[in-house]
């Protein structure tokens, strides 16, 4: 890490520091648009103190280019000025995620790492493609501080939608004991997952991919189990802070080991990024290709969407061989459910796919073919190389 920029550590007195205080400048506000403002500043505040300055200057390079597009697609709508937005945002995220950087880059690498910046690339997208479609209106500066570089929502996500941000930034509720209670709750929840849960697991159970079989079979179950619990960590303390500052943070996991095939498994982990995929992605490339070419091949039209849509999560994850090969493996499990499913649509009838889907036998079988499905995606994107020694 270059000199000047530093990571978020949820283990300092100095990040739980920032948080007390950003909850007591913000729990007794009740203006909403005083809220609003508030929260902004308190967001640079707390990445000056955090990340540095260097992270500071990346975070409003990122927020002014942002807010200024976003204000031009307000009047022009989707056309060239979106197209050459998003190249240049891609451009922007290439350098980021490149693989072997030359040694100048070093400063502003390091200077993305701390703000996060894949995932406030994700939020200026979500907020471009809402302006430009007319679902919100052009962004206010501080505004698009507030949604775009959230600090308790920066290191690991939640991705919170712009149109739900615009529709509901801030509650100005005052914080009652009851809602203290629940906010501290989910971030020890979160800080148990993560310093205790997780920490056993990684001492006890997971050896770097380098057990011999059959153990190496234990070892890649542990580690999906390890991903859980550390990810959704994060998402917990999110998800309390929010609470705590009066600036909600969506809900990013629901039970996902339940899920009975990958595209329900995408409803249940990190919800907020499927989500986004689905409305930035998925949905208009697959409204697009029903009103052109694949007007009568809809199961086509999905597929394709689907094996795009997640081809591209791969290339967000990173350029790493891995984690592309992640986003193909992914997108083909996905295109697979849903071959399967047209094909028991047809042969079973709609009345008759559900009494199928109701068996619990069926659902049983189901859910733990998904969870090896994932379990193993974990290794195609963390550890590649222990493919070939298989």
């Amino acid at each position: 890490m270059s000199e000047g920029v530093q990571a978020f550590d949820l283990g300092t007195a100095g990040f739980w520091g920032v948080v007390l205080l950003a909850v007591l400048l913000l729990a007794a506000l009740t203006d909403a648009t005083w809220k609003r403002r508030a929260f902004a500043v308190v967001n640079l505040l707390a990445l000056g103190l955090l990340v540095g300055p260097l992270g500071v200057l990346a975070a409003l390079v990122a927020v002014t280019v942002g807010w200024a597009v976003g204000r031009a697609l307000a009047t022009r709508g989707f056309g060239p000025v979106f197209v050459v937005a998003c190249l240049a945002l891609a451009a922007v995220f290439g350098v980021h995620k490149w693989p072997w950087p030359p040694p100048a880059l070093a400063p502003v690498r390091a200077a993305f790492g701390a703000i996060a910046l894949s995932y406030v690339v994700l939020r200026i997208a979500d907020m471009w493609h809402a302006v430009a479609s007319r679902q919100a209106p052009a962004p206010d500066w501080l505004d698009t501080v507030a949604y775009v570089v959230p600090f308790h929502m920066l290191s690991a996500g939640p991705i919170r939608a712009y149109t739900a941000w615009v529709k509901e930034p801030v509650t100005t509720e005052p914080l009652t004991l009851h809602g203290t209670l629940d906010g501290v709750d989910r971030i020890v929840t979160g800080l148990f997952k993560k310093f205790v849960l997780a920490w056993l697991v990684d001492l006890y159970l997971f050896h770097d991919m380098a057990s011999p079989w059959p153990w190496r079979f234990v070892e890649i179950q542990a580690f999906y189990v390890w991903v859980w619990l550390d990810f959704s960590a994060y998402s917990d303390i999110a998800v309390g802070m929010g609470r705590l500052l009066g600036v909600p943070a969506p809900e990013n996991f629901d039970r996902p080991f339940l899920s009975r095939n990958i595209i329900e498994f995408w409803t249940r982990w990190h919800i907020s990024l499927g989500d986004w995929v689905l409305r930035n992605l998925f949905q208009p490339m697959q409204l697009a290709l029903v009103r052109g070419r694949f007007r009568k091949q809809p199961v086509a039209a999905a597929s394709i969407s689907y094996f795009v849509a997640f081809g591209l999560v791969g290339v967000w994850h990173g350029l790493l061989p891995g984690q592309l090969l992640w986003g193909v493996y992914v997108a083909v499990g996905m295109v697979a459910v849903n071959l399967y499913r047209a094909w028991l649509t047809k042969r079973l009838g709609r009345k008759g796919l559900k009494t199928y889907q109701a068996n619990p036998w069926i659902r049983a079988v189901a859910v733990v073919l998904t969870f090896e499905f994932v379990a193993f995606s974990m290794v195609v994107q963390f550890y590649p190389q222990t493919l070939w020694g298989w």
